[in-house]
């Protein structure tokens, strides 16, 4: 079975068309790696773009610099105290965000985003967000009670309380952790599902002609008539097709992570996966998980 594997292995690498459809998501991982550390900026209430005039490499030292003292469990206190400095400040500049200086926003507004967002993510109505100043301080305190409600509520309109797709999801819900848990990272996760894509797509046209060849040119035939030529030889193929496919997903996007969080924080990873895509979101996860 062994040297069945290695025999089709050394056929699939033979052909050129598949070396380059190996490395081109190998490359892209490479090329999007840069691209999601040169994509660091923050954006200031008024449409201007912090750090404009300094290098990509400064403005993720400084980005981490006003993430340093973000609170790691997002717990209820810790939640309030957000939107109580959030209002003080906006009450100071006329209630409106547009009008706080950039320097505030920076050093009083940014490293609290988070929170702020998190909390805006599960108060929705008619579809659209609420504002975050017509979020008072008891509804983002019990942020953890408001956010099971609203989930229950969300999921009710779509499927019954006796479905299974409902119970299955308030069961993955029940072992989401909480108090969320947040450290500074990477967390544009569309990068990594571009990855993925290209990588699934370039498994496809490398193990669709393992078996189209042989029934074209009618070969398949003959193969199944020797010794080895039925169930070994199906499995061979499977196995050094999975091979390599294998090889293209872990090398692609253990490259892409191993750049990308060499320069942001590793521990960044371990951030509840709530934080990044919404707290509706009910996969007990963290980022490092995904």
């Amino acid at each position: 079975m062994i040297r069945i594997i290695g025999l089709e292995l050394k056929k699939l690498l033979k052909n050129r068309l598949n070396w380059i459809l190996i490395l081109v998501p190998i490359l892209i991982s490479i090329m999007l790696s840069s691209f999601a550390i040169d994509d660091s900026y923050i954006e200031y209430p008024n449409g201007e773009s912090a750090f404009s005039s300094l290098s990509s490499e400064e403005i993720v030292n400084k980005i981490e610099e006003s993430n340093r003292n973000i609170p790691k469990n997002i717990t209820s206190d810790v939640i309030r105290e957000a939107f109580e400095k959030y209002h003080k400040i906006l009450e100071d500049y006329s209630g409106k965000e547009e009008n706080i200086p950039n320097n505030v926003y920076l050093e009083n507004i940014y490293p609290i985003e988070k929170i702020l967002k998190l909390v805006q993510s599960i108060h929705i109505e008619k579809g659209e967000y609420r504002d975050l100043d017509d979020i008072s301080f008891e509804e983002a305190e019990n942020f953890y009670e408001n956010r099971k409600k609203q989930l229950n509520k969300l999921h009710l309109e779509e499927y019954s309380e006796k479905s299974s797709i409902y119970n299955k999801i308030m069961d993955l819900n029940r072992k989401v952790e909480e108090p969320f848990y947040y450290e500074y990272g990477f967390s544009k996760l569309e990068f990594l599902t571009i990855i993925i894509i290209v990588a699934t797509l370039s498994s496809i046209v490398i193990s669709t002609p393992v078996f189209s060849n042989e029934y074209e040119t009618g070969s398949d035939e003959i193969l199944r008539s020797t010794k080895n030529g039925k169930r070994k030889l199906v499995i061979g193929k499977i196995l050094s097709t999975l091979s390599i496919n294998l090889f293209m997903f872990v090398c692609s996007i253990l490259l892409f992570l191993i750049i990308v969080n060499s320069r942001y924080d590793w521990q960044g990873l371990n951030t509840s996966v709530q934080m990044i895509v919404g707290g509706l979101n009910y996969s007990p996860l963290r980022v490092l998980d995904i």
